[in-house]
């Protein structure tokens, strides 16, 4: 930039701009010696402007009358300035971009794509497009035709057309909120299988997940519904005159509670399992559920 400040500003040096243009572009070699020895010492980065714009738009458009950038480029010169010591996962990612085919990106990294929900038909030829984002997680719907979800976390949100049932690549945009995230949370490739498969699946997972909480929590209200009762029942006992019947309903109470705690064990470590077996589903999910049914159970209970 500092070699750019006292050569580019269109005040002061418009005919430069014009002579750089064409000694990079090699439409003649009667140029200045300044222009050619810029070109020279900065080849690299010219050559590479020229190759996706020409120099002389991309000066015209990014910068302003005594050539300090302006607009997108002003922005992003200020975005990799505060990200320096990223400047190779920058790289990486936009590469990665390149490959799938993503010549033009839209940035702002105040999005947050976590605040918005999504809706998709399971038939595919109800859709006309469709978003797909990383960390997906499905919304419980009604609907059995239609697949509602969100996202926990992605950097990227990707709009992908669809004709006549078909993922139509080519007809694609992609919006980023971050520069310096990992390639590989994108897909490797735009297509029906990397991307509207996916979330098509969603569904599927989703009921899984919650036939499994449903049998953990299910397990664990039994049992302590069935601890409640082996106390309601030792109260009534410990009440009882009759000291023989007392004593032998005593002791079968004790290998009853014995089988609630081991009951308990097993409930505790099915749910461990559970908890290891399925990183989406939380201990804390588990727990608001088995709280949320009896509170529910509590609510749909008559009083006399």
């Amino acid at each position: 930039e500092k070699k750019l400040l006292p050569v580019i500003s269109f005040k002061y040096n418009r005919g430069f701009v014009y002579q750089l243009y064409k000694v990079s572009n090699g439409i003649s070699k009667l140029v200045t010696r300044k222009a050619a020895e810029f070109y020279s010492e900065n080849k690299k980065v010219i050559d590479i402007i020229n190759k996706h714009s020409d120099v002389s738009s991309f000066i015209c458009s990014n910068y302003g009358w005594y050539g300090t950038p302006t607009g997108d480029l002003q922005f992003f010169h200020q975005y990799i300035l505060s990200h320096k010591d990223e400047i190779d996962k920058i790289i990486a990612l936009l590469e990665k971009l390149k490959v799938l085919g993503f010549d033009d990106i839209d940035f702002n990294s105040e999005l947050d794509f976590t605040q918005e929900t999504y809706d998709i038909e399971t038939n595919i030829y109800r859709n006309f497009n469709f978003t797909y984002l990383n960390n997906l997680i499905a919304i419980p719907e009604d609907d059995p035709h239609v697949i509602s979800y969100k996202t926990n976390g992605s950097g990227y949100k990707i709009t992908i057309g669809i004709n006549s049932g078909r993922v139509w690549e080519t007809d694609k945009k992609i919006v980023l909120n971050d520069l310096t995230f990992n390639p590989d949370e994108l897909p490797n490739v735009i297509s029906k299988e990397e991307t509207y498969d996916k979330i098509i699946g969603l569904k599927e997972k989703k009921q899984k997940e919650c036939s499994i909480v449903k049998d953990s929590v299910n397990l664990s209200i039994g049992i302590s519904d069935l601890y409640l009762m082996y106390i309601a029942v030792s109260s009534r006992i410990n009440q009882l005159d009759n000291d023989e019947k007392k004593e032998k309903l005593v002791e079968l109470l004790q290998t009853i509670g014995e089988a609630i705690l081991k009951m308990q064990t097993i409930s505790d470590e099915y749910d461990q399992k559970v908890l290891e077996s399925n990183p989406d589903i939380s201990e804390t999910s588990l727990d608001e559920q088995k709280r949320s049914y009896v509170i529910r159970r509590q609510n749909n209970e008559f009083h006399i």
